[in-house]
């Protein structure tokens, strides 16, 4: 039986804008793109996650590197594809690539830097990362709580945390903005991304109850088995239920004036 993935995009473009729901993921119609935009939350939420699985005084150079090799690439793929659909050469996408990575690069880890001295370091020894940047794709249920067979629900966590002292799980998002981050809050009110990571993370960890000898964390990581099916990652026996979601917002850096647009008028962004 073929699955049917549900995405948060999916079901928040559905709340906000039927029409655009259907030409999106109904008729496949999507916006004509070029190369792989460099985007900033991108390299930021890698940095993160490297903060976060590799300790508190890591190099960021390797990371930004395998990042900008991805970018340039991309860029590369689509002057290809440039030459052979209009037989010229357009070196310029590649150079506004690479002139785009070193500006985005340098704000990504000077903010990177800024989160984890302000807040990583503070909370050091506190916080055990369970997972980082972790995918995960579960069953849809109904309102009696009984599994669809087709439908899945599939997403990336950004962090799930736990406390050492409390035991506490808690799922953490970061969100980068330019707005301030009462603007942002209000932007996300009605957002469904937090009730569908929860439902995820709820749907593991009940999952596992169901499951006669769940391993723990420790003895999962040693190699020990358990069939969960399609259903990832598993949720260890000794890792309680995620209890909150959390929203991190990072407010990028600001230009003092917006930019001119051709009309010679300034831009509202």
């Amino acid at each position: 039986m073929k699955k049917r993935i549900a995405t948060n995009s999916m079901i928040a473009t559905a709340k906000r804008c039927r029409k655009k729901f259907v030409w999106r993921y109904v008729e496949g119609i999507v916006r004509a793109r070029g190369a792989k935009a460099p985007r900033f939350g991108d390299l930021y939420h890698r940095l993160v996650k490297r903060l976060l699985t590799r300790g508190l005084d890591v190099d960021f150079d390797i990371v930004v590197n395998l990042w900008r090799v991805e970018v340039v690439e991309s860029a590369v793929c689509h002057a290809d594809q440039v030459r052979q659909k209009f037989g010229f050469e357009d070196d310029g996408i590649v150079a506004k690539a690479e002139e785009d990575c070193a500006a985005i690069a340098r704000e990504a880890t000077a903010l990177a830097a800024h989160y984890r001295d302000s807040v990583l370091r503070p909370e050091a020894g506190r916080w055990e990362t369970l997972w980082a940047e972790q995918r995960f794709s579960v069953p849809l249920t109904d309102r009696k709580d009984r599994r669809h067979k087709t439908w899945r629900l599939d997403g990336k966590w950004d962090a799930v945390l736990r406390d050492r002292d409390t035991g506490r799980v808690v799922i953490r998002d970061f969100k980068t903005t330019t707005r301030s981050p009462l603007g942002f809050a209000e932007l996300t009110e009605l957002d469904t991304q937090p009730i569908s990571y929860m439902y995820a993370g709820l749907y593991l960890r009940t999952l596992t109850e169901e499951i006669e000898g769940a391993p723990t964390r420790r003895e999962f990581q040693k190699g020990k088995a358990v069939d969960i099916g399609d259903d990832a990652p598993y949720w260890p026996a000794d890792v309680a239920r995620p209890s909150c979601f959390e929203l991190d917002i990072i407010r990028k850096k600001v230009p003092v004036e917006p930019p001119l647009l051709k009309s010679g008028k300034l831009s509202k962004k």
